[in-house]
Protein backbone atom coordinates (compact mmCIF):
# COMPACT_ATOMS: atom_id res chain seq x y z
CA UNK A 1 0.00 0.00 0.00
CA UNK A 2 3.21 2.30 1.01
CA UNK A 3 4.74 1.19 -2.37
CA UNK A 4 1.61 2.58 -4.01
CA UNK A 5 1.11 5.66 -2.26
CA UNK A 6 4.30 6.54 -4.00
CA UNK A 7 3.80 5.57 -7.42
CA UNK A 8 0.75 7.88 -7.37
CA UNK A 9 2.56 10.70 -5.68
CA UNK A 10 5.68 10.49 -8.24
CA UNK A 11 3.11 10.13 -11.02
CA UNK A 12 0.98 13.41 -10.25
CA UNK A 13 4.27 15.29 -9.75
CA UNK A 14 5.33 14.50 -12.94
CA UNK A 15 1.83 15.78 -14.74
CA UNK A 16 1.62 17.97 -17.79
CA UNK A 17 3.73 20.75 -18.16
CA UNK A 18 1.50 24.23 -16.83
CA UNK A 19 1.98 28.02 -17.05
CA UNK A 20 1.70 29.84 -13.75
CA UNK A 21 1.21 33.01 -13.18
CA UNK A 22 3.04 33.13 -9.95
CA UNK A 23 6.04 32.07 -11.74
CA UNK A 24 5.56 34.76 -14.47
CA UNK A 25 5.39 37.38 -11.62
CA UNK A 26 8.55 35.99 -9.56
CA UNK A 27 10.39 36.54 -12.73
CA UNK A 28 8.81 40.32 -13.68
CA UNK A 29 9.35 41.16 -10.30
CA UNK A 30 13.17 40.99 -10.56
CA UNK A 31 13.43 42.19 -13.95
CA UNK A 32 11.38 45.35 -13.60
CA UNK A 33 12.50 46.17 -9.83
CA UNK A 34 14.32 49.47 -9.13
CA UNK A 35 17.63 47.43 -8.31
CA UNK A 36 18.34 46.95 -11.76
CA UNK A 37 17.89 50.34 -12.74
CA UNK A 38 16.31 50.19 -16.05
CA UNK A 39 18.64 47.59 -17.93
CA UNK A 40 20.61 50.13 -20.11
CA UNK A 41 22.94 48.56 -21.89
CA UNK A 42 26.26 49.50 -20.65
CA UNK A 43 25.60 49.55 -16.62
CA UNK A 44 25.74 47.05 -13.71
CA UNK A 45 21.98 47.29 -14.09
CA UNK A 46 21.94 45.12 -17.10
CA UNK A 47 24.50 42.90 -15.94
CA UNK A 48 22.28 41.98 -12.88
CA UNK A 49 19.64 40.73 -15.51
CA UNK A 50 22.14 38.57 -17.05
CA UNK A 51 23.32 37.07 -14.18
CA UNK A 52 19.70 36.79 -13.22
CA UNK A 53 18.63 35.24 -16.82
CA UNK A 54 21.53 32.79 -16.95
CA UNK A 55 20.78 31.59 -13.37
CA UNK A 56 16.97 30.99 -14.80
CA UNK A 57 18.36 29.14 -17.89
CA UNK A 58 20.42 26.77 -15.50
CA UNK A 59 17.44 26.17 -13.58
CA UNK A 60 15.50 25.08 -16.18
CA UNK A 61 18.14 22.58 -17.54
CA UNK A 62 18.46 23.80 -20.91
CA UNK A 63 21.82 23.98 -23.21
CA UNK A 64 24.26 26.36 -24.55
CA UNK A 65 23.79 27.00 -27.76
CA UNK A 66 25.76 25.08 -29.95
CA UNK A 67 29.70 25.90 -30.01
CA UNK A 68 29.36 28.38 -26.76
CA UNK A 69 30.42 27.54 -23.64
CA UNK A 70 27.86 29.04 -21.66
CA UNK A 71 24.64 31.04 -22.18
CA UNK A 72 26.61 34.49 -22.80
CA UNK A 73 26.96 34.97 -26.30
CA UNK A 74 29.36 37.66 -25.72
CA UNK A 75 30.71 40.02 -28.26
CA UNK A 76 31.93 43.93 -28.82
CA UNK A 77 30.96 46.78 -30.32
CA UNK A 78 32.53 49.87 -30.98
CA UNK A 79 31.90 53.51 -29.83
CA UNK A 80 32.86 56.61 -31.40
CA UNK A 81 34.57 59.61 -30.24
CA UNK A 82 34.68 62.45 -32.76
CA UNK A 83 37.83 64.04 -33.75
CA UNK A 84 36.39 66.26 -36.40
CA UNK A 85 33.32 66.80 -38.39
CA UNK A 86 33.40 69.85 -41.56
CA UNK A 87 30.24 70.03 -43.20
CA UNK A 88 30.26 72.70 -46.61
CA UNK A 89 27.37 73.27 -48.23
CA UNK A 90 27.64 75.50 -51.73
CA UNK A 91 30.93 76.88 -50.14
CA UNK A 92 29.60 77.67 -46.66
CA UNK A 93 30.67 76.00 -43.65
CA UNK A 94 27.88 74.94 -41.40
CA UNK A 95 27.76 75.24 -37.57
CA UNK A 96 28.65 71.86 -35.51
CA UNK A 97 24.87 71.68 -34.69
CA UNK A 98 23.54 71.97 -38.08
CA UNK A 99 24.46 68.72 -38.60
CA UNK A 100 25.97 65.49 -37.89
CA UNK A 101 27.44 61.95 -38.99
CA UNK A 102 27.21 58.22 -38.17
CA UNK A 103 30.16 56.37 -39.71
CA UNK A 104 32.38 53.52 -38.60
CA UNK A 105 35.47 54.86 -40.68
CA UNK A 106 38.43 56.16 -39.32
CA UNK A 107 38.45 59.01 -41.88
CA UNK A 108 35.77 59.60 -44.68
CA UNK A 109 35.63 62.68 -47.26
CA UNK A 110 32.52 62.55 -48.91
CA UNK A 111 31.12 65.32 -51.68
CA UNK A 112 28.20 65.39 -54.66
CA UNK A 113 30.27 63.10 -56.35
CA UNK A 114 30.56 60.39 -54.29
CA UNK A 115 28.69 57.10 -54.76
CA UNK A 116 25.56 58.78 -51.78
CA UNK A 117 22.09 58.79 -52.05
CA UNK A 118 20.77 62.34 -51.30
CA UNK A 119 17.45 62.80 -49.84
CA UNK A 120 15.31 65.80 -49.48
CA UNK A 121 13.10 66.36 -46.09
CA UNK A 122 10.75 68.75 -47.00
CA UNK A 123 7.51 67.31 -46.03
CA UNK A 124 6.11 65.48 -43.02
CA UNK A 125 6.27 62.20 -45.43
CA UNK A 126 9.33 62.41 -46.08
CA UNK A 127 10.54 63.49 -42.33
CA UNK A 128 9.14 59.52 -41.51
CA UNK A 129 10.40 57.76 -44.42
CA UNK A 130 13.90 59.65 -44.25
CA UNK A 131 14.40 58.64 -40.65
CA UNK A 132 13.63 55.06 -41.53
CA UNK A 133 16.29 55.32 -43.95
CA UNK A 134 18.63 55.68 -41.08
CA UNK A 135 18.49 51.86 -40.89
CA UNK A 136 18.81 51.35 -44.27
CA UNK A 137 23.02 49.69 -45.54
CA UNK A 138 23.17 52.23 -48.02
CA UNK A 139 24.85 55.41 -47.92
CA UNK A 140 22.52 58.45 -47.35
CA UNK A 141 22.64 61.97 -46.72
CA UNK A 142 19.63 63.97 -45.58
CA UNK A 143 19.13 67.56 -46.23
CA UNK A 144 16.49 68.27 -43.45
CA UNK A 145 14.27 71.69 -43.81
CA UNK A 146 14.61 74.48 -40.82
CA UNK A 147 11.02 73.79 -40.08
CA UNK A 148 11.51 70.25 -38.62
CA UNK A 149 14.60 71.33 -36.48
CA UNK A 150 13.18 70.07 -33.45
CA UNK A 151 12.41 66.70 -34.86
CA UNK A 152 16.54 66.85 -36.31
CA UNK A 153 17.64 68.02 -32.77
CA UNK A 154 15.95 65.10 -30.86
CA UNK A 155 17.20 62.70 -33.75
CA UNK A 156 20.82 64.39 -33.31
CA UNK A 157 21.03 63.68 -29.50
CA UNK A 158 20.08 59.97 -29.99
CA UNK A 159 22.56 59.14 -32.29
CA UNK A 160 25.37 61.43 -30.53
CA UNK A 161 24.43 59.49 -26.95
CA UNK A 162 23.81 55.71 -28.63
CA UNK A 163 26.11 55.96 -31.76
CA UNK A 164 27.77 51.99 -32.06
CA UNK A 165 29.17 49.88 -34.46
CA UNK A 166 29.29 45.83 -34.96
CA UNK A 167 32.55 46.31 -37.43
CA UNK A 168 35.10 49.12 -37.64
CA UNK A 169 35.79 50.56 -41.64
CA UNK A 170 32.89 48.95 -43.25
CA UNK A 171 29.26 49.59 -43.81
CA UNK A 172 27.75 52.77 -44.92
CA UNK A 173 27.47 56.28 -43.84
CA UNK A 174 24.38 58.67 -42.69
CA UNK A 175 24.88 62.19 -42.83
CA UNK A 176 22.18 64.33 -41.73
CA UNK A 177 22.08 68.33 -42.70
CA UNK A 178 19.68 70.91 -41.40
CA UNK A 179 19.23 73.46 -44.44
CA UNK A 180 17.22 75.42 -46.21
CA UNK A 181 18.10 74.81 -49.58
CA UNK A 182 19.55 71.84 -51.35
CA UNK A 183 23.20 72.04 -52.25
CA UNK A 184 24.37 71.55 -55.32
CA UNK A 185 28.12 71.37 -54.19
CA UNK A 186 28.88 69.33 -50.84
CA UNK A 187 32.14 68.29 -48.84
CA UNK A 188 32.27 66.50 -45.91
CA UNK A 189 35.08 65.73 -44.25
CA UNK A 190 35.16 63.31 -40.75
CA UNK A 191 37.92 62.03 -38.69
CA UNK A 192 37.07 59.64 -35.48
CA UNK A 193 38.50 57.11 -33.35
CA UNK A 194 36.40 54.42 -31.14
CA UNK A 195 36.61 52.09 -28.12
CA UNK A 196 35.37 48.67 -27.56
CA UNK A 197 32.91 48.12 -25.57
CA UNK A 198 31.29 44.42 -24.36
CA UNK A 199 27.57 43.30 -24.95
CA UNK A 200 26.34 40.04 -24.35
CA UNK A 201 22.75 38.32 -25.60
CA UNK A 202 21.73 35.42 -23.20
CA UNK A 203 21.37 31.89 -25.28
CA UNK A 204 20.07 28.43 -24.55
CA UNK A 205 18.26 25.24 -26.36
CA UNK A 206 16.51 22.53 -25.85
CA UNK A 207 18.04 20.00 -28.77
CA UNK A 208 15.17 17.94 -30.76
CA UNK A 209 15.27 14.93 -32.47
CA UNK A 210 16.01 16.77 -36.00
CA UNK A 211 18.78 19.12 -35.04
CA UNK A 212 18.94 20.97 -38.06
CA UNK A 213 15.41 22.46 -37.62
CA UNK A 214 15.30 25.20 -34.69
CA UNK A 215 12.22 27.34 -33.42
CA UNK A 216 13.34 30.50 -31.66
CA UNK A 217 11.95 32.05 -29.12
CA UNK A 218 13.07 35.56 -28.59
CA UNK A 219 12.61 38.67 -26.49
CA UNK A 220 15.05 41.90 -25.72
CA UNK A 221 15.92 42.56 -22.05
CA UNK A 222 17.72 45.79 -21.98
CA UNK A 223 15.77 48.72 -21.34
CA UNK A 224 16.62 52.79 -20.92
CA UNK A 225 17.84 53.15 -17.36
CA UNK A 226 17.91 56.34 -16.01
CA UNK A 227 15.85 59.30 -17.56
CA UNK A 228 14.58 62.62 -16.92
CA UNK A 229 12.97 62.62 -13.09
CA UNK A 230 9.32 62.92 -13.17
CA UNK A 231 8.00 63.07 -9.04
CA UNK A 232 10.94 61.65 -7.70
CA UNK A 233 11.23 58.77 -9.93
CA UNK A 234 13.92 58.72 -12.56
CA UNK A 235 14.03 54.75 -13.53
CA UNK A 236 12.41 53.48 -16.41
CA UNK A 237 11.72 49.60 -15.18
CA UNK A 238 10.48 48.95 -18.74
CA UNK A 239 7.96 46.17 -16.77
CA UNK A 240 6.44 46.13 -20.49
CA UNK A 241 9.11 47.13 -22.91
CA UNK A 242 10.67 44.63 -23.14
CA UNK A 243 10.31 42.54 -19.15
CA UNK A 244 7.22 41.17 -20.13
CA UNK A 245 8.41 39.83 -23.49
CA UNK A 246 11.79 38.30 -21.33
CA UNK A 247 9.28 37.07 -18.93
CA UNK A 248 7.60 34.62 -21.39
CA UNK A 249 10.45 33.16 -23.39
CA UNK A 250 11.70 31.96 -19.66
CA UNK A 251 8.53 31.04 -18.85
CA UNK A 252 8.22 29.18 -22.11
CA UNK A 253 11.70 27.59 -21.56
CA UNK A 254 10.60 26.36 -18.35
CA UNK A 255 7.46 24.91 -19.78
CA UNK A 256 8.83 23.44 -22.85
CA UNK A 257 11.74 21.66 -20.90
CA UNK A 258 9.12 19.80 -19.01
CA UNK A 259 7.57 18.42 -21.45
CA UNK A 260 11.06 15.70 -22.69
CA UNK A 261 12.76 16.03 -26.02
CA UNK A 262 10.96 18.06 -28.56
CA UNK A 263 10.69 16.81 -32.47
CA UNK A 264 12.41 20.33 -33.61
CA UNK A 265 15.17 22.11 -31.31
CA UNK A 266 13.89 25.00 -29.42
CA UNK A 267 16.03 28.26 -28.90
CA UNK A 268 15.55 31.03 -26.39
CA UNK A 269 17.47 34.09 -27.08
CA UNK A 270 17.56 37.04 -24.68
CA UNK A 271 18.74 40.39 -26.88
CA UNK A 272 20.78 42.77 -25.58
CA UNK A 273 20.76 46.63 -27.24
CA UNK A 274 17.82 46.83 -28.58
CA UNK A 275 16.76 50.23 -27.75
CA UNK A 276 19.91 51.56 -28.81
CA UNK A 277 20.41 49.91 -32.57
CA UNK A 278 19.20 46.37 -32.22
CA UNK A 279 22.81 45.12 -31.62
CA UNK A 280 21.93 42.09 -30.24
CA UNK A 281 19.84 40.36 -32.53
CA UNK A 282 21.50 41.56 -35.23
CA UNK A 283 25.09 39.59 -33.95
CA UNK A 284 22.79 36.78 -33.22
CA UNK A 285 21.79 36.76 -36.81
CA UNK A 286 25.01 36.74 -37.99
CA UNK A 287 25.93 33.57 -35.97
CA UNK A 288 23.57 31.69 -36.87
CA UNK A 289 22.78 29.77 -39.98
CA UNK A 290 18.79 31.04 -40.71
CA UNK A 291 17.86 28.18 -42.96
CA UNK A 292 18.07 25.86 -40.03
CA UNK A 293 15.40 28.52 -37.80
CA UNK A 294 11.78 27.59 -39.50
CA UNK A 295 10.21 30.14 -37.31
CA UNK A 296 11.08 32.91 -34.92
CA UNK A 297 8.34 33.78 -31.91
CA UNK A 298 9.95 37.48 -31.00
CA UNK A 299 7.71 38.73 -28.12
CA UNK A 300 7.73 42.12 -27.38
CA UNK A 301 5.21 43.68 -24.81
CA UNK A 302 2.45 41.50 -23.83
CA UNK A 303 1.24 42.78 -20.48
CA UNK A 304 -1.65 44.83 -21.59
CA UNK A 305 -4.55 44.34 -23.46
CA UNK A 306 -5.12 44.70 -27.29
CA UNK A 307 -7.17 46.66 -29.49
CA UNK A 308 -8.46 43.49 -29.89
CA UNK A 309 -9.31 42.53 -26.42
CA UNK A 310 -7.85 40.66 -23.09
CA UNK A 311 -5.19 37.58 -24.31
CA UNK A 312 -5.27 38.75 -27.74
CA UNK A 313 -2.41 39.45 -29.38
CA UNK A 314 -0.91 40.60 -33.01
CA UNK A 315 1.43 39.45 -35.21
CA UNK A 316 3.84 42.18 -37.19
CA UNK A 317 4.41 40.67 -40.30
CA UNK A 318 1.44 38.77 -40.85
CA UNK A 319 0.67 38.97 -44.52
CA UNK A 320 4.52 38.11 -44.92
CA UNK A 321 4.53 34.24 -44.33
CA UNK A 322 1.85 31.64 -42.86
CA UNK A 323 3.38 31.84 -39.57
CA UNK A 324 0.40 33.73 -38.51
CA UNK A 325 -2.46 31.93 -40.52
CA UNK A 326 -0.93 28.58 -38.91
CA UNK A 327 -1.18 30.04 -34.98
CA UNK A 328 -4.76 30.75 -35.39
CA UNK A 329 -5.51 27.28 -37.11
CA UNK A 330 -3.94 26.34 -33.48
CA UNK A 331 -6.10 28.70 -31.66
CA UNK A 332 -9.06 30.26 -33.41
CA UNK A 333 -9.86 34.53 -32.24
CA UNK A 334 -6.27 34.48 -30.38
CA UNK A 335 -3.94 36.13 -32.86
CA UNK A 336 -4.47 39.01 -35.17
CA UNK A 337 -2.63 41.09 -37.79
CA UNK A 338 -0.72 43.94 -37.00
CA UNK A 339 -3.54 46.80 -37.09
CA UNK A 340 -0.10 49.42 -37.00
CA UNK A 341 1.07 49.03 -40.28
CA UNK A 342 2.06 52.69 -40.65
CA UNK A 343 4.48 52.40 -37.48
CA UNK A 344 6.54 49.81 -39.54
CA UNK A 345 6.71 47.57 -36.59
CA UNK A 346 7.93 44.60 -38.60
CA UNK A 347 11.17 46.19 -39.27
CA UNK A 348 11.24 48.29 -35.57
CA UNK A 349 11.93 44.93 -33.79
CA UNK A 350 14.44 41.96 -33.01
CA UNK A 351 13.13 39.72 -35.42
CA UNK A 352 13.66 42.06 -38.45
CA UNK A 353 17.58 40.90 -39.60
CA UNK A 354 16.62 37.51 -39.38
CA UNK A 355 13.04 38.49 -41.45
CA UNK A 356 15.98 39.71 -43.62
CA UNK A 357 17.42 37.01 -44.07
CA UNK A 358 14.10 35.19 -44.99
CA UNK A 359 13.18 33.71 -41.68
CA UNK A 360 9.58 33.53 -41.23
CA UNK A 361 10.82 35.94 -38.15
CA UNK A 362 7.56 38.26 -36.61
CA UNK A 363 6.81 40.13 -33.19
CA UNK A 364 3.78 39.73 -30.87
CA UNK A 365 2.97 41.84 -28.85
CA UNK A 366 -0.67 43.46 -27.51
CA UNK A 367 0.85 46.91 -26.87
CA UNK A 368 -1.93 49.93 -28.00
CA UNK A 369 0.82 51.77 -29.38
CA UNK A 370 -1.38 54.72 -30.49
CA UNK A 371 -2.68 55.53 -26.78
CA UNK A 372 0.02 53.64 -24.94
CA UNK A 373 0.92 56.86 -22.45
CA UNK A 374 3.69 54.61 -20.18
CA UNK A 375 5.82 53.22 -22.95
CA UNK A 376 9.22 54.54 -22.34
CA UNK A 377 8.40 56.37 -19.13
CA UNK A 378 9.03 56.27 -15.47
CA UNK A 379 5.49 54.73 -14.84
CA UNK A 380 6.13 51.54 -17.05
CA UNK A 381 6.34 49.46 -13.98
CA UNK A 382 5.04 45.99 -12.99
CA UNK A 383 1.91 47.52 -11.53
CA UNK A 384 0.69 48.82 -14.43
CA UNK A 385 0.43 45.57 -15.84
CA UNK A 386 -2.24 42.74 -15.96
CA UNK A 387 -0.27 39.59 -14.94
CA UNK A 388 -3.79 37.25 -15.11
CA UNK A 389 -3.73 38.65 -19.12
CA UNK A 390 -0.14 38.10 -19.78
CA UNK A 391 0.08 34.26 -18.27
CA UNK A 392 -3.10 33.94 -21.02
CA UNK A 393 -1.14 35.15 -23.66
CA UNK A 394 1.76 32.86 -22.55
CA UNK A 395 -0.51 30.23 -22.52
CA UNK A 396 -1.83 30.87 -26.10
CA UNK A 397 1.50 31.10 -27.74
CA UNK A 398 2.55 28.02 -26.20
CA UNK A 399 -0.44 26.09 -27.76
CA UNK A 400 0.15 28.33 -30.97
CA UNK A 401 3.64 27.01 -30.99
CA UNK A 402 3.00 23.07 -30.73
CA UNK A 403 2.16 22.32 -34.19
CA UNK A 404 5.49 23.78 -35.53
CA UNK A 405 7.27 22.32 -32.70
CA UNK A 406 6.40 19.43 -33.65
CA UNK A 407 7.09 19.48 -37.30
CA UNK A 408 3.59 19.46 -38.27
CA UNK A 409 3.83 22.84 -39.62
CA UNK A 410 6.20 24.69 -41.16
CA UNK A 411 5.72 28.49 -42.35
CA UNK A 412 6.62 29.62 -45.35
CA UNK A 413 9.78 31.23 -45.93
CA UNK A 414 10.22 35.67 -46.07
CA UNK A 415 10.71 36.03 -49.90
CA UNK A 416 13.34 38.83 -50.54
CA UNK A 417 10.85 40.76 -52.93
CA UNK A 418 8.64 41.01 -49.23
CA UNK A 419 11.72 42.32 -47.06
Amino acid sequence: MIRLFVVLALLSSCGTPTIKQKDVERILKVLSADSLEGRKSFTTGIDKAALFLQSEFFRIGLKPLDTLKSFYQTFTVYSPVQIKTVIVLDGKTMKEDQGFVLSPFRHSIWTERSAIRRCNVNTENDLRESFDLLDNEENIILFIHPKFSSAFNGIRRYFVRNSNFPTLDAGSIKIVVLTDEVPKNFQIIDERSFFEKKLANIVGQIPGRRVEERVLFSAHYDHLGIIKTIDGDSIANGADDDASGTTAVVVLADYFAQGGMPERTLVFSLFTAEEIGGYGSQYFSTHTDPEKIVAMFNIEMIGKTSRFGRAKTYITGFDRSDFGKILQSQIDSTFYPDPYIDENLFYRSDNATLARLGVPAHSISTSQMDRDSLYHSVDDEIESLDLDQMTQVIRSLARGAESIISGKATPTRITPTDR
